[in-house]
């Protein structure tokens, strides 16, 4: 699997399939990312997964391996949004230009 960032290639081992027996390759497939697109289904999906992972947590046992485990899950998940959230691009809306400029000098 490769991602197109920044117009920078980076290459990811991703096998698409299972092996089978007698067969030492799994098929790959290249998967190219448009940055606006596939970033928002992503961060779309991870915010997804965080509110399942927390509903899951809310009927878990207090103090249980389940509970511990889903605690650092939902945490990674969060720690991702934000990565992702500051690289990627800002959208056109989000820069506001200071229409207040400083005062002339005396």
């Amino acid at each position: 699997m490769s991602f197109m960032i920044n117009s920078h290639q980076m290459a990811l081992p991703c096998s698409c399939g299972y092996a089978r027996p007698g067969h030492s390759k799994t098929a790959e497939e290249p998967v190219t990312l448009d940055e606006e697109t596939d970033i928002g289904k992503l961060l779309a999906y991870l915010l997804k997964t965080r509110d399942k992972a927390k509903m899951i947590r809310e009927n878990s046992p207090a103090g249980s391996y389940l509970d511990s485990v889903l605690q650092r899950t939902i945490a990674g998940i969060e720690t991702e949004i934000a990565t992702l959230r500051y690289l990627s691009p800002a959208d056109a809306g989000d820069i506001k230009s200071k229409s207040a400029r400083m005062r002339p000098a005396l």
